[in-house]
């Protein structure tokens, strides 16, 4: 009868591991570099979710065959996400630093070997944006979009923007201004 009021114990607490060293978020960056296409792409035909699971594994073992601490995937990738997203917001800082007016020179960002390496895989867009929609500057090796867009009306026939637009009745009479006097 003693065995059934045993005492229950509280689950251990989960132990924290211990930081990335430099080197092995070096070799992450490295090894993820080698797998863009695949860790970071699109899923398709060709890239798919057990593709993306063996390439992050393959990863992780690279980096436990380096480190004191063996890591999951799970735990690698939360790192690279989060390094990711750090360096980002620090590229961010630094690109509003440099665009502020007065003030003198703007301080000089101090970056690690990580994060330089970070930035090298980061798309340009993902920092600064979409720059080249606001100053009217087009990158002549990125496709751009078509003007002439085709489009479905709901009667299921497709129709260009020339053809869409209805033709204005010609009047020699003026035609009354939309916009307001002061």
């Amino acid at each position: 009868m003693s065995d059934s009021h045993a005492e229950v114990q509280p689950p251990a607490k989960k132990r924290r591991a211990a930081n990335f060293s430099e080197e092995e978020l070096m070799i992450l960056i490295e090894e993820v570099a080698e797998r863009k296409a695949v860790l970071l792409g699109p899923l398709t035909s060709v890239v798919t979710n057990k593709g993306k699971e063996l390439a992050w594994k393959a990863v992780a073992e690279v980096i436990n065959s380096v480190g004191v601490v063996q890591r999951n995937v799970s735990d690698i990738k939360k790192k690279w996400f989060k390094v990711k997203s750090e360096v980002k917001c620090k590229a961010a800082k630094e690109k509003i630093e440099r665009s502020k007016t007065g003030g003198g020179v703007a301080e000089p960002t101090v970056w690690k070997p990580t994060e330089e390496a970070m930035l090298t895989l980061i798309e340009s867009e993902a920092i600064e944006g979409f720059s080249s929609l606001e100053s009217g500057t087009v990158n002549p090796d990125r496709p751009q979009p078509s003007t002439s867009a085709v489009y479905r009306q709901p009667t299921g026939t497709l129709v260009t923007p020339v053809e869409h637009i209805s033709p204005q009745p010609q009047s020699n009479e003026p035609q009354p201004s939309t916009s307001s006097k002061l």
